[in-house]
């Protein structure tokens, strides 16, 4: 969580955010990657989360009453610190639309979904022309995640 962006800021609220014990104003400076000269204003809406971004893989096209498979995966195989939920929702061309849900576990970098189209995609086959999802939670434990892009027919689990 950042620290304010105006107001008093104490010692041990830069402590919390930076996950330190240290009471010295030099060591947390340090620890957050700033240089002298030391002043508490510099920590005004400092934050020390990371963002983790998450890519989608979809399919580029396809046909109705078929087996496919979303998934999600971070930039860089970071490993997320809770479980992340991931909603995709891929439109085709022809109006088809397919929705699918799961899980990228804490402590992986990946989760995927095998999705079967039924008759959500036309049969004369669809390519994509939209692709929606979505990831809950948006944060945690120093980690904020954000739905950055997407790739079709690679699958990196």
């Amino acid at each position: 969580m950042a620290l304010p962006s105006s107001g008093a800021i104490s010692i041990s609220q830069i402590r919390t955010e930076l996950g330190s014990s240290s009471g010295s104003l030099r060591d947390l400076s340090s620890l957050a990657g700033k240089s002298t000269p030391d002043a508490m204003s510099e920590f005004y809406g400092y934050s020390n989360a990371v963002t983790v971004n998450i890519n989608a893989f979809v399919p580029s096209n396809m046909g109705c009453y078929n087996n496919y498979t979303f998934a999600a995966a971070t930039e860089s195989s970071v490993a997320v610190n809770t479980n992340l939920g991931v909603n995709v929702y891929w439109y085709g061309d022809l109006g088809g639309y397919v929705a699918g849900y799961f899980t990228i576990n804490s402590g992986n970098y990946c989760g995927s979904v095998g999705i079967y189209t039924g008759s959500g995609i036309n049969c004369v086959g669809e390519y994509i022309s939209n692709i929606y999802w979505d990831i809950t939670p948006s944060s945690s434990g120093g980690q904020n995640y954000f739905p950055f892009n997407y790739y079709t027919d690679l699958y990196p689990c």
